[in-house]
């Protein structure tokens, strides 16, 4: 019990001492955030730390004995008894395509460096918008882009009614995937790949804009460097919330909460007055989950920052809770949760402040 309690004394001196050093700007190798643009409300980054060079030669190899494992035989065998004896010949060879397409890619090169996933409210305000941002290899970054735009071509071909639109525009490689009209050819595409330089990135978002821009325009616009569009790393709001924790060597995670919740609500909006007074039932189910929205709706933001040092990985998360929160049974159960936990090889720590 003593070892216990001086542990614990020093684990929290350690973390507080960490804590102090917190910054309103990334390190240096986080350079993909610049990208992001800043109405995200969630933001997750990753980078390459050396101090945890260890770890991801352990995954690598794993990864690299699961696809000489012959799995992929196996998995074949198992699903051909089930296909007609008519198809299979056609199945079977698809498959080979498929693994052989796969192989196309250096999965292990794609974010070496770098990798992002932001998620924000799309132009449409009814669904979502993803983005996905890698660096990896420069070397094998086009490889790894034509691997990938040969798996969207496979998987487009599956149907008439998919098509494929490639563009090249501002020293951007541009791919799109989506519905086509078979009689004008016209495709609408809702999801993106793209390469500029060492950055391979990903956008999903729906292909039909009502105000603002897409998800797709705000990053081509961040990546050229030559618009008004704040990144999210340079928002107050982020770097306000960055500055809270420790400064991160790994991963920085920032979800913003009620900007989240706020879309949900606007949402709720749309869809009520798309119903009208006239469907009640429809009309009752919304303000209900409305109300739901009211009592969730407690979190301004919250903010992890990772770091591995010393073979020991470290993670300072700090919480915020809105005015008033503090009457909800919600944030009672929350703030009433134990703030720290640690161990030989992880510590932990978790704050959670009211405004």
């Amino acid at each position: 019990m003593r070892r216990y309690s001086i542990f614990s004394v020093c684990s929290v001196f350690a973390l507080s001492a960490g804590a102090a050093r917190g910054a309103d700007t990334l390190p240096s190798q986080f350079t993909l955030g610049r990208y992001v643009p800043s109405d995200a409300w969630m933001y997750i980054h990753a980078v390459d730390n050396p101090e945890r060079q260890w770890i991801e030669e352990r995954w690598e190899k794993i990864g690299q004995s699961l696809l000489d494992s012959g799995v992929g035989d196996d998995i074949k065998n198992l699903v051909m008894p089930m296909i007609p004896a008519e198809h299979r010949d056609e199945v079977h060879a698809g498959f080979d395509r498929m693994v052989a397409l796969i192989k196309g890619v250096k999965w292990n090169e794609l974010a070496r460096h770098e990798f992002v996933f932001a998620e924000r409210i799309s132009s449409g305000g009814l669904s979502y918008d993803y983005l996905v941002l890698m660096r990896g290899e420069r070397e094998s970054a086009k490889q790894n882009f034509q691997g990938l735009l040969a798996i969207a071509k496979e998987v487009a071909g599956l149907s008439d009614n998919v098509g494929v639109q490639e563009i090249e525009s501002g020293g951007m490689a541009l791919v799109g995937v989506g519905a086509r009209d078979r009689q004008t050819e016209k495709i609408q595409p809702s999801f993106w790949l793209f390469k500029k330089d060492d950055i391979i990135g990903a956008v999903m978002s729906p292909p039909v804009v009502k105000r603002n821009g897409s998800m797709l325009d705000d990053v081509r616009a961040l990546l050229s460097g030559k618009t008004s569009t704040q990144a999210i790393v340079n928002a107050p709001r982020f770097r306000a919330a960055l500055s809270r924790v420790e400064r991160p060597s790994d991963e920085v995670s920032f979800f913003d909460i009620k900007s989240l919740v706020s879309d949900v609500r606007g949402m709720f909006h749309i869809v009520g007055e798309r119903i009208g007074q006239d469907n009640k039932q429809a009309s009752a189910n919304i303000g209900a989950m409305a109300r739901m929205m009211d009592l969730v709706d407690i979190v301004d933001y919250s903010i992890t920052s990772s770091s591995t040092r010393s073979d020991r990985f470290h993670t300072d998360q700090f919480t915020l809770y809105q005015t008033g929160a503090k009457n909800k049974p919600l944030a009672q159960m929350c703030l009433t949760a134990s703030p720290l936990s640690g161990s030989s090889s992880t510590y932990r720590r978790t704050r959670r402040v009211l405004v």
